[in-house]
């Protein structure tokens, strides 16, 4: 019994590598014809293949296309077909160049050839504006975990101006998980977006309505277009009016409020000042001429104190102001 059980021991832990080294799963058949596509000369259809493999949203191809950004991918001929290899070191062997090379998928050595057996796969001017959006949207996609809030914020943004449909998902999923309120709305704003070019006209009048009530600026373009575009429906047209009618009083208050609170700020300043030099003057007979000066430092204080909560506590730099009042007085 004791030699049975050490039997089925040594034989699963002889099969630990092959089940490591299994090959992963073989390519669509449009993955595999957009590569091939990819080695050719038809510049329509090399910028095709880059969409199919920029669709797939799977990070080994979008890392796929990065490497062929940068001019790191070869063809190399298999018999009565071509693959598609990714380059690594390159060096010297018998006076010849030779590459180590992986595949494109899971980038699995392939060993060493000499270069002159390679065709490189040149991504021109063309194939890179076509892998930028892709690249692009997921390195977006990661700044969702960022520790600054602004950045996740900005983040959400981009991906709806890029007006892909297939970002809202991720956008609902980042909402899961966000906990500041700012940000929150910011993905909000995107969805709503980003379904306000829908197909489908109940989304887009239920879009246009969200965007409204968050008082989103960034949204007034659109829903400009769609307030304007005789092709839709009144109550599309309408709902859009209502939206941006919404987006704009709000617009106007929260800038009479910022000048209200300006004009405040900047006449406590100054009034400060004014009875700072009057006491001094007063029981003096002298102007204080450094007041001046201690009011810069109590300035430059607040602004050492406010670059340091957004370099160590970006997501508690709202209360930044209740260290530097003591700090600067």
């Amino acid at each position: 019994m004791f030699r049975s059980q050490t039997v089925l021991l040594l034989l699963a832990w002889l099969a630990i590598p092959v089940a490591g080294h299994a090959q992963a799963p073989a390519p669509s058949a449009d993955v595999q014809s957009a590569l091939v596509d990819l080695a050719g000369d038809d510049g329509d259809k090399r910028e095709a293949a880059v969409t199919v493999l920029g669709k797939t949203g799977d990070p080994r191809w979008l890392a796929f296309l990065g490497t062929l950004r940068d001019g790191n991918v070869y063809a190399r001929p298999s018999g009565k077909t071509v693959d598609i290899v990714v380059g690594g070191a390159k060096s010297t062997q018998d006076d010849k160049d030779v590459i180590e090379i992986l595949s494109a998928y899971e980038r699995r050595p392939l060993g060493v050839v000499p270069v002159a057996d390679l065709t490189e796969v040149s991504a021109d001017r063309r194939l890179r504006i076509a892998i930028k959006p892709f690249l692009e949207a997921d390195e977006t996609r990661a700044q969702f975990g960022d520790a600054d809030p602004a950045v996740r914020a900005g983040a959400a943004l981009k991906l709806a101006n890029h007006g892909d449909p297939a970002a809202i998902p991720v956008l609902e999923e980042a909402l899961k998980k966000e906990r500041v309120a700012r940000v929150r709305q910011a993905f909000e704003a995107s969805i709503g977006l980003l379904r306000l070019g829908s197909a489908d006209a109940p989304t887009r009048i239920l879009a246009a309505q969200a965007l409204g009530g968050l008082h989103s600026g960034n949204a007034l373009p659109a829903l400009q277009r769609l307030a304007g575009d005789a092709s839709l429906t009144e109550t599309e047209r309408e709902t859009a009016r209502g939206a941006i009618r919404r987006i704009e009083r709000w617009g106007i208050l929260v800038a009479t409020l910022e000048t209200l609170f300006q004009w405040a700020s900047l006449a406590s300043i100054l009034l400060l000042m004014a009875l700072g030099l009057a006491i001094v003057f007063g029981l003096m007979g002298v102007i204080n001429m450094a007041h001046g000066e201690l009011m810069a430092l109590g300035a430059y204080s607040t602004f050492v104190v406010q670059n340091t909560f957004r370099a160590h506590w970006p997501g508690q730099f709202d209360a930044y102001f209740l260290v530097a009042l003591p700090v600067s007085a």
